[in-house]
């Protein structure tokens, strides 16, 4: 190891002695040739992603995160890494970061991915984002991915902005099954300000049965 010599194909090999210590679960003597190999060069996208699941099964998170972002600037549309990313970022209640990471996921692949989009909205929410939280739970309630949790999320955060027609268009064609207390009191409040006064009674009477 100690005739590594740096220069055309160094770096590489030190690339590959990170691996190995990697593979020994010698993260810290791994980390010190990763510092070696990153000052010699470069390497591919596949040396990043392997660095990066290393690291991330030995529990060093912001080292892992850093590999999988050098894997996505070699390949921004690799998926595999940005979910891992997005998993770390999240499991470090770095909740942002994690929910900015799964829109970009989103935005690779809406179809594939609609998933994502409510996930990202609960993590924006959760750290306090909430015009961001917004923007995403909006969207995904326009592509049928949103499940009931995330209307009523939804339908709070409209009903703070005094949108009650559009509390009403969220909730009001649930089944009565999935009319949770909360729902009832939102919709009861938002049909009264909009005056109709028939269906706000139709709440009332189910916030009693509650």
């Amino acid at each position: 190891v100690q005739l590594v010599k740096l220069g055309e194909g160094g770096a590489q090999a030190l690339y590959r002695i990170t691996v190995l210590f990697l593979r020994l679960k010698d993260a810290k003597t791994a980390r010190t040739y990763l510092a070696k190999a990153k000052s010699a060069g470069d390497t591919d996208k596949k040396t990043w992603f392997e660095i990066g699941e290393a690291f991330a099964k030995l529990g060093y998170s912001s080292t892992a995160i850093e590999a999988y972002d050098n894997c996505l600037r070699k390949d921004a549309s690799m998926e595999d890494a940005l979910l891992k990313v997005a998993a770390l970022l999240e499991k470090t209640k770095k909740d942002s970061a994690a929910a900015e990471r799964y829109m970009e996921l989103y935005q690779l692949d809406k179809s594939k991915n609609k998933e994502y989009l409510e996930k990202a909205a609960q993590l924006f929410d959760k750290s306090g984002a909430s015009s961001k939280a917004h923007k995403a739970y909006t969207s995904a309630s326009k592509n049928s991915s949103m499940g009931v949790k995330g209307k009523l999320r939804l339908a709070e955060l409209e009903f703070d902005k005094k949108n009650y027609k559009a509390v009403i268009e969220l909730l009001g064609d649930l089944p009565e099954s999935q009319v949770s207390l909360k729902a009832a009191v939102l919709l009861s409040e938002s049909c009264f300000a909009v005056k109709n006064y028939k269906k706000a009674l139709e709440y009332v009477t189910l916030i009693l049965k509650k």
